[in-house]
C-alpha cells in the first residue's frame, strides 16, 4: 500500500511517498527531483527531525529515503555471532538479505517515484545502522559514500573484514563520528570502537577515498539526529563534482 502527501518545511517543499516492502516501512521525502538521494537506516521514524537538523546547519538539498521497522540486531549484523553487548543480543547475520532487498526492491521503488535518477546515492546510519551502512559499501555498487555515526564497527571480525576487502568502485567518501565518552565503558568490544574508526579512516584515505573521523561530546545516545545531519552535510560536500 502506497501513500502520498505533501509538506512545507520552511523553504524546503517536499512530496512524501510511503509504502511497505517486505515488512519494512519506507518513506521517501522528495525535496528536489535532481538532488542526491540519502538513505537513512533508522531505528524509528525520524525523517522530519533529520531534515530540520540538516536545514539548521545549511545542508545542500537532498531527497531522503528512510527505512524503518527493522529487526535491529538481526537484519543489520553482517554475519551471525553470539551476544556481545547484552545477553539478549540476537545477531543472526541477515545484512546480506536486507541489502539484497534494498538493491532489488526498495531502491527501484524509490527511483520509480523520481523524474530523474539521482547522480549520487548515499547511505547513513547510527549504531548498528552505521555498521550496516559501511558494510553496504563493500557489497553494493549503488552508493558513493556513507555516514557511519556511532557505528558498531566493534562488531567481531568486522575490522579484519573491512581491511581485507575492497570498497565498491563507486565509493568516494566515508564519514565516521563517535561520542567522546563511548569508549569509556567496561565492554572490551565497545572500547575498540574509536580505534577501529581511526584505523579504517586512515585505510580509506590511503586508498584515495575521502574520509574523516570526528569526535563529538557525549555518549552513544547524545544527539544522534544532529550528528547524522553533520555526517550528511559532510558527505554532500565531499561527493559532489562542484564541491
Amino acid at each position: 500500500m502506497e501513500k502520498q502527501d505533501s509538506c512545507l518545511q520552511t523553504d524546503w517543499t517536499f512530496t512524501i511517498y510511503r509504502t511497505t516492502i517486505d515488512q519494512k516501512s519506507i518513506q521517501l521525502d522528495v525535496l528536489k527531483e535532481s538532488a542526491p538521494l540519502v538513505i537513512a537506516i533508522a531505528f524509528e521514524k525520524m525523517d522530519q527531525a533529520l531534515i530540520e537538523a540538516c536545514q539548521k546547519i545549511e545542508c545542500r538539498k537532498f531527497n531522503l529515503l528512510s527505512i524503518t521497522n527493522l529487526q535491529w540486531d538481526e537484519e543489520l549484523s553482517p554475519w551471525a555471532h553470539d551476544p556481545v553487548v547484552m545477553i539478549n543480543d540476537h545477531f543472526t547475520g541477515q545484512a546480506p538479505e536486507l541489502l539484497k532487498t534494498m538493491d532489488e526492491k526498495i531502491i527501484p521503488w524509490t527511483l520509480s517515484k523520481l523524474k530523474e535518477k539521482p547522480k549520487t546515492i548515499l547511505i547513513s546510519g547510527y549504531s548498528m545502522g552505521g555498521l550496516f551502512a559501511l558494510y553496504s559499501l563493500y557489497n553494493s555498487k549503488c552508493f558513493e559514500g556513507c555516514a557511519c555515526v556511532s557505528g558498531s564497527v566493534w562488531y567481531p571480525d568486522f575490522e579484519n573484514y573491512a581491511l581485507s576487502h575492497q570498497l565498491a568502485s563507486s565509493v568516494k567518501a566515508v564519514y565516521f563520528s563517535l561520542g567522546n565518552k563511548e569508549a569509556k565503558v567496561s565492554n572490551p568490544f565497545l572500547q575498540t570502537t574509536g580505534q577501529v574508526m581511526e584505523k579504517l579512516c586512515d585505510h580509506y584515505q590511503n586508498s584515495n577515498v575521502d574520509s574523516v573521523f570526528e569526535l563529538n561530546p557525549g555518549n552513544h545516545f547524545t544527539n544522534p539526529i544532529q550528528r547524522l545531519a553533520k555526517g550528511i552535510k559532510w558527505l554532500l560536500i565531499h561527493t559532489q563534482e562542484d564541491a
